[in-house]
């Protein structure tokens, strides 16, 4: 069984409503959501903490989980060593995005805390990505916290861009 929670908080009351299309292997619950400045997902893998470690480090397990359909030529690169990771999608030759980022924190494996500078020809934002890994029956439970998000208005965007990722990211490790 696979478990996905999206969790948008914030300190503003106000709220908004968002609905998501149901994705295969998510379980999404309709709700009213906070402004934000951090958006977490929580997922149960049926893998070892080091396999889904790895899934997060290996440019190839990237460039697996990071291709979806509007953005089928991803290409990864990390150093760990040197704490530098950089994502570029490609469709049709034409740059759709380009992430860069550096590891801040990297507890082998528990524990990536990395910068995220995300930059397109139309949206660009800078936040701090931090990935738990922790041992629970039969699995790891993954926690993937981006904060800040941006404006309020672009949370919708960010869960679909991380939702098909980590939809992505189950099947391969399932």
């Amino acid at each position: 069984m696979k478990h996905v929670f999206i969790e948008l908080r914030g300190e503003d009351m106000a709220t908004i409503a968002v609905s998501l299309p149901a994705m295969t292997g998510f379980n999404t619950r309709p709700r009213e959501l906070q402004p934000t400045d951090s958006l977490d997902f929580h997922i149960w893998l049926p893998r070892t903490r080091q396999c889904v470690f790895n899934a997060w480090t290996i440019p190839e397990y990237i460039e697996l989980w990071s291709n979806t359909d509007q953005c089928p030529d991803v290409h990864a690169e990390v150093d760990l060593s040197r704490g530098t990771s950089l994502l570029v999608a490609q469709n049709n030759g034409s740059t759709l995005y380009r992430i860069e980022g550096s590891y801040i924190t990297i507890h082998r494996p528990n524990r990536l805390v990395l910068t995220w500078s995300f930059h397109s020809s139309t949206w660009n934002w800078d936040s701090l990505i931090q990935v738990n890994f922790e041992d629970v029956t039969g699995g790891t439970m993954l926690d993937v916290v981006q904060s800040p998000i941006g404006r309020t208005e672009d949370q919708e965007l960010h869960a679909r861009w991380w939702q098909d990722r980590m939809d992505r990211l189950m099947r391969l490790l399932s």
